[in-house]
């Protein structure tokens, strides 16, 4: 006849099957949170991707709005404020090949755009209007908040159009300097992914 576990055996089998399990569910739970992470990452990448690409494209076959900041005569169009070369701008106005206006946003946050986020997790949101500012539509995904968006834009009236003294502003090739901060709560932890954008894209036509 074989001979029974020891009660003090037994405590051991089960301290050390307590273990082996916390360490597996431990190991479930990290890798849970990685394959999160890198799907939060994507869609913060995905959304930074969707907004530079759209602007390459606008500047590719258009340029910046500058009557969307200001005029010659010092007038301020739709987007309210002029461009300002040192804090950059928190709009975007750019002209399409076909005259359309492109405008991006961050809404969610000023007076000026539409509260129009998914909702509290994904607030503050990109906005995109095509129709110079009637109407916008939501660009960001569910989840990710816009912590920053601004554009540096380069120069900061029209080389373009002459003033009241039959001459050009300036010579400057138009650009703008994108600055994009996002982060993404990871579903299920505590835990956000983030992503941090800095990129300069030029006009590419330089006509007069």
């Amino acid at each position: 006849m074989l001979p029974g576990f020891t009660f003090m055996e037994l405590l051991v089998v089960i301290f050390v099957f307590t273990l082996l399990l916390a360490g597996a569910v431990d190991i479930f739970v990290r890798a849970q949170q990685a394959q999160r992470k890198v799907a939060a990452t994507e869609k913060l990448h995905a959304d930074a991707r969707y907004l530079l690409q759209t602007i390459t494209q606008a500047l590719s076959g258009g340029g910046i709005d500058f009557g969307c900041y200001q005029d010659l005569r010092g007038n301020l169009g739709l987007c309210v404020t002029p461009i300002d070369l040192d804090v950059g701008n928190d709009q975007l106005a750019l002209k399409r090949f076909d005259g359309s206006i492109l405008r991006f946003g961050q809404g969610g946050t000023v007076e000026l755009e539409p509260d129009i986020c998914l909702d509290e997790k994904s607030k503050p949101c990109l906005i995109i209007s095509d129709d110079n500012g009637q109407t916008w539509s939501v660009a960001s995904s569910q989840g990710v908040k816009i912590n920053k968006l601004r554009f540096y834009i380069t120069p900061d009236q029209t080389p373009f159009v002459m003033n009241d003294k039959n001459e050009y502003a300036n010579d400057k090739q138009p650009k703008v300097t994108v600055i994009f901060d996002a982060t993404a709560q990871i579903k299920g932890f505590k835990e956000t992914a983030n992503l941090s954008v800095q990129t300069t894209i030029s006009s590419r036509e330089y006509r007069r």
